[in-house]
C-alpha cells in the first residue's frame, strides 16, 4: 500500500469524526484499516443501520466492480455503496443495494477505500471468498442491467451472504 493511501486515510480519520459514512459520525478505531459505524439502509440487508464497517484505504484504480467503496460526496459526507462499473473517463458508477437508481458518478479523487468486513451483533462477515465473490457478481450484474424484481433479488442475496459467510 502506498504512502499516499495512508496520508489520505489520516485525513479521513479526522474528517469522519465530523462527517458521516452513511450518516455515521463515529470512528471506532484508527490504524492502517479503521472502523466506522454505519447509518442508513441504502445497503440493506448486507449493511444495516449501526453495523461496524472495517475499511481499508484504497485508491480508485485498486477497486473492482462489486467492491463496497467509501467515497466522499460534495456535501462532505462519506458514503459506502457498491461499485458497479467504471466509465471511459475513469469515474465510478455506484449504487446502494436497496436503491433503484444509480448514484451520481464518483470521481477517482473522491474514493478513500473499501469495506472489507462488516460486524453486527458480535458476528463478522468478511467480504472475501468464493461464495461471497459469486454473490457479489450477481448483485453487481443485477444493478448493472436493471432486471425485474432487482431489489427483491439483491436483498435475498444479501441475506444469503450473511447466512453463509459470517465467521
Amino acid at each position: 500500500m502506498s504512502t499516499n493511501a495512508y496520508c489520505d486515510r489520516d485525513k479521513i480519520i479526522e474528517k469522519i469524526s465530523v462527517s458521516p459514512i452513511n450518516g455515521s459520525r463515529e470512528v471506532v478505531s484508527e490504524g492502517p484499516s479503521w472502523r466506522a459505524k454505519s447509518r442508513g439502509e441504502s445497503m440493506y440487508p448486507l449493511i444495516k443501520n449501526g453495523d461496524t464497517l472495517l475499511i481499508e484505504p484504497r485508491k480508485a484504480d485498486e477497486l473492482h466492480p462489486g467492491d463496497i467503496v467509501i467515497y466522499r460526496v460534495p456535501s462532505g459526507s462519506f458514503i459506502a455503496h457498491r461499485f458497479i462499473k467504471r466509465n471511459v473517463s475513469g469515474s465510478l458508477l455506484t449504487n446502494g443495494d436497496s436503491m433503484r437508481q444509480y448514484d451520481k458518478l464518483v470521481a477517482e479523487e473522491q474514493v478513500f477505500g473499501k469495506v472489507i468486513q462488516i460486524e453486527r451483533n458480535s458476528r463478522i462477515l468478511k467480504l472475501e471468498g468464493r461464495l461471497n465473490g459469486l454473490n457479489t457478481l450477481l448483485i453487481t450484474w443485477l444493478a448493472q442491467y436493471r432486471v425485474p424484481l432487482q431489489i427483491t433479488i439483491k436483498k435475498m442475496l444479501g441475506r444469503i451472504q450473511w447466512l453463509t459467510g459470517f465467521r
